[in-house]
C-alpha cells in the first residue's frame, strides 16, 4: 500500500510514518521541509497519482498563543492546505480510494458529564470550534477512544504505571501563569471535551486499546 501524509513530518506523522512502514506499506510525507514532497500543484498531482490513502495532517501548531496573528496562520494553514490537496486530486487520473483529513474535538461543547457523538449539536463557541467548523464542511467521524476519561484519571493511571503513590495536582490560576511563560494557551489543557466514537462503533470497529490503562501498559512496555 502506499500512503500519502501532508504536513507529515510532525510527531504525529512520524509515528505514523514508522507503524505504516513496519507494517509493509510505503509513505512518502508532504512537507514544507526539505527532503519531502513540497507544496507545489505539479508535485502533489504526481504524487497523489496511483497511491492508496491520503492523510492530510497539514496546519499550523494549536500549541502556541491565540493572538490574532497566531490564530490567522492557524485557520489558513489548514484551509489553504486542505483545497491545494483537493485541487490536486482533482486533476488525478487515477487518485487514491481513501482521504483521511484530521480535525478536532474542540468543535463540541467544553462539558465532563455530557458525552458528544457525530450527532451532537451542542458546539462551542470559541475559536478553535470556530476553525473545525469551518474546516470540516463534510463528512466526520469521531477518531478517539470509547472511553474517555477525566485528568485526574489520566494522572492516576501514568502514576500507577510508574509505581509512583503520590501526585501534586496544579491548581488552574498556576496552569494560566505558566501557559504565559511556555507561550501556550491554558485552554489546551483545562478545557475538558467529553466525546464518544458512535459512527466507529457502530461499524464494528475494534479498538486494540479502548481504556486507558491498557494504553498506556502498552506505552510503558514499548519504553
Amino acid at each position: 500500500m502506499r500512503i500519502i501524509i501532508a504536513g507529515g513530518s510532525g510527531l504525529i506523522g512520524s509515528y505514523l510514518k514508522k507503524a505504516f512502514e513496519e507494517a509493509g506499506s510505503m509513505v512518502e510525507i508532504i512537507s514544507r521541509q526539505s527532503g519531502f514532497i513540497p507544496w507545489e500543484h505539479d508535485q502533489l498531482v504526481a504524487h497523489l497519482e496511483n497511491s492508496d490513502v491520503l492523510i492530510n495532517l497539514s496546519g499550523h501548531t494549536i500549541n502556541c498563543r491565540h493572538n490574532a496573528s497566531n490564530q490567522a496562520l492557524i485557520l489558513n494553514s489548514r484551509i489553504d492546505g486542505t483545497k491545494m490537496l483537493g485541487k490536486a486530486l482533482k486533476q488525478c487520473k487515477q487518485p487514491p480510494t481513501l482521504w483521511i483529513n484530521a480535525s478536532a474535538s474542540a468543535i463540541y461543547s467544553h462539558t465532563e458529564e455530557t458525552q458528544h457523538s457525530e450527532n451532537s449539536k451542542d458546539f462551542a463557541n470559541d475559536f478553535l470550534a470556530k476553525v473545525v467548523e469551518t474546516w470540516e464542511k463534510t463528512f466526520f467521524v469521531n477518531c478517539n477512544s470509547p472511553f474517555p476519561v477525566s485528568n485526574a484519571v489520566l494522572m492516576s493511571a501514568f502514576r500507577k504505571s510508574v509505581n509512583m503513590k503520590i501526585g501534586i495536582p496544579a491548581p488552574k490560576f498556576l496552569v494560566k501563569i505558566a501557559a504565559i511563560f511556555i507561550g501556550t494557551e491554558p485552554s489546551l489543557i483545562l478545557d475538558s471535551t467529553n466525546v464518544y466514537p458512535e459512527k466507529l462503533i457502530k461499524a464494528g470497529f475494534e479498538f486494540k486499546f479502548d481504556c486507558i490503562d491498557k494504553a498506556i501498559l502498552n506505552l510503558v512496555k514499548s519504553d
